[in-house]
């Protein structure tokens, strides 16, 4: 493994490598985010364990779409097994220090949303566990507004973070510990490349965002239910975020040099045969 220096415009390259894979496969691929949606919102029955076993699910799922994505880019097709395939055998390991990594995101989420409490009595925590709907009364409480942001940034910050860690324990085999040093390095290494990638992202975002409100507009001037561009608005930003995983790969890829060394020792996930 070497770590790169990357220049910022890589970030740009990222978000555009990713795009073109995701278009190749959309569906196979956000419905690999939909399943691990699915499972999040099952697991919601239980308020406070639900929430914290649906982070523990991330590490898991940023490899599943990276495994997906390079099977895509390489011209084959999503297997409708590849989680089984990803974690049996010889990568068993791995997936105990992902759930290692998964358990650190989780308490640190836990962390996060207790220091809330001091902040709006636990309003935020209710909402958020599904306990309580959030009404415009609530939501303009600026007491529950701050306990957001008190989650949300460090959280966004945290995720940017690792952004790299699940790549590392999987494909590289290092130990939980280690993957979140070597992340962070990365990210800090080349902060020019990740504020490029980032904004762009956002960007991106914003404007799925203006679309979706100019549609939704636009079906009311027509007669249309505005519910029609609330599904529309759904589906698109599901589709956005699988794209921005998909490009985790290629960012994964290039900071860490590592294509050739995984290639070398057969460690790349490829399609079962038969």
């Amino acid at each position: 493994m070497k770590l790169r220096l990357l220049p910022a415009r890589t970030g740009l390259a990222w978000v555009a490598e990713g795009l073109s894979v995701f278009r190749r496969q959309p569906l196979r691929l956000t419905a690999l985010l939909a399943l691990y949606l699915l499972v999040g919102g099952l697991l919601a029955v239980f308020p406070v364990v639900g929430a914290a076993l649906s982070v523990a699910m991330a590490p898991f799922l940023m490899v599943v779409l990276m495994a997906g994505t390079g099977l895509v880019a390489d011209g084959r097709r999503i297997p409708l097994e590849i989680t089984w395939v990803l974690f049996r055998g010889k990568y068993a390991p791995q997936g105990v220090e992902l759930l290692k990594l998964g358990g650190v995101c989780a308490a640190g989420l836990m962390l996060l949303l207790a220091a809330s409490l001091t902040v709006d009595g636990g309003s935020f925590w209710r909402i958020y566990s599904g306990q309580e709907v959030p009404t415009p009364e609530i939501l303009s409480d600026g007491r529950v507004q701050i306990a957001f942001w008190l989650v949300t940034l460090p959280g966004l910050l945290a995720s940017a973070l690792l952004w790299f860690a699940p790549g590392l324990v999987y494909w590289l085999r290092l130990p939980m510990a280690q993957a979140i040093f070597y992340s962070v390095v990365a990210c800090g290494r080349n902060l020019g490349a990740m504020a490029v990638y980032a904004l762009t992202w956002g960007g991106i975002a914003v404007a799925l965002v203006i679309a979706g409100t100019l549609l939704t507009y636009l079906l009311l001037i027509v007669g249309l239910p505005p519910s029609l561009a609330a599904i529309v608005y759904l589906v698109g930003m599901l589709m956005y975020s699988t794209a921005v995983l998909t490009s985790a790969t290629f960012a994964f890829r290039d900071t860490f040099d590592a294509l050739d060394e995984l290639e070398r020792q057969g460690r790349l996930p490829r399609q079962p045969q038969g």
